[in-house]
């Protein structure tokens, strides 16, 4: 319990989730008992942890999981036992290997013209486009994540003219980091808030059409719910292939880079914890200051 509590909802779902697959793998009731299990097997000899979790591990393979799925199960039962040692439950480490990923990413995302063709999808007046808009300027001109727009409440928005910026709780993070808006975004921003009022609460809602054909507000949109809006206007743009709100993310970045070719500044443009994340970024083109986040925005 404790080891989920510290979580934020997404990463608790997620951990909770490669727990219940690992209580599946050992054929037990669910995930206390697998935690359990894999304690126990510890005290008695650390080997013994280690054999379960590459036996684990095995399995995973012989799924034919993703990499990247298998070494979040893994991350997960590594961070488990870290948080067990911490509390004094477990006096030694789970020492097992991901799954190395061959090759390079393509983390290009969309191309700008395409960028352009999908906001350009949201153009309408009504309340469902102009909401989508302002959605899709903060995934491209911020380059934030779907989870980061989500979680948006109206007081992380400040409009005030000179000072316009958004407070952004990012991936990892325990506290909002103020990030300056450029004109296009304002402008995006200030037309939603418009349309959904200056009551205190989240600040991108669900929309749903009433019998009377008006939009009412509902609760915070979610990040699967942004998912599949991303997929419905560049269905609508007529853009060829999957387009998903990471990609868009992944096309600011990269754009970010071919303007300044500086990994430096694109990290801090992009907050990626690691700067040898940039450097995939990078190897596939051929600071968070105002000209940065202006010059992406104006893109498109």
């Amino acid at each position: 319990d404790t080891f989920l509590a510290r979580r934020k909802d997404a990463t608790r779902r997620t951990y909770l989730a490669c727990l219940t697959d690992f209580a599946h793998f050992l054929a037990v009731a669910g995930p206390a008992e697998a935690v359990l299990r894999l304690l126990s097997e510890g005290a008695s000899h650390p080997g013994r942890a280690n054999e379960l979790a590459v036996r684990y591990r095995a399995d995973l393979l012989g799924r034919r999981l993703a990499p990247a799925t298998l070494n979040l199960r893994i991350a997960a039962l590594r961070a488990l036992v870290a948080h067990a040692r911490r509390l004094g439950y477990a006096p030694w480490t789970l020492d097992v290997d991901g799954e190395r990923r061959d090759g390079v990413r393509d983390c290009r995302g969309p191309d700008v013209q395409a960028v352009h063709r999908l906001i350009g999808a949201c153009a309408h007046g009504d309340a469902l486009s102009v909401r989508d808009r302002a959605i899709l300027r903060l995934a491209f001109d911020l380059a934030l994540r779907r989870g980061e727009i989500a979680s948006l409440d109206l007081r992380d928005v400040d409009l005030n003219v000179g000072h316009e910026r958004v407070a952004v709780l990012g991936k990892g993070k325990g506290a909002r980091v103020w990030i300056g808006l450029a004109p296009p975004t304002i402008e995006a921003l200030r037309a939603w808030i418009s349309h959904r009022g200056t009551a205190a609460g989240p600040l991108f809602v669900r929309l749903d059409r009433a019998a009377d054909g008006a939009f009412h507000l509902r609760a915070r949109i979610t990040g699967e719910a942004i998912r599949r809006m991303v997929a419905k206007r560049a269905r609508q743009a007529g853009i060829d292939g999957k387009v998903r709100p990471h990609g868009l993310r992944h096309a600011a970045i990269t754009y970010f880079l071919e303007l300044t070719g500086d990994v430096r500044k694109a990290r801090a443009f992009s907050r990626h914890a690691d700067l040898r994340t940039l450097l995939v970024y990078d190897d596939m083109r051929e600071g968070l200051d105002g000209q940065a986040v202006r010059d992406v925005a104006a893109a498109v």
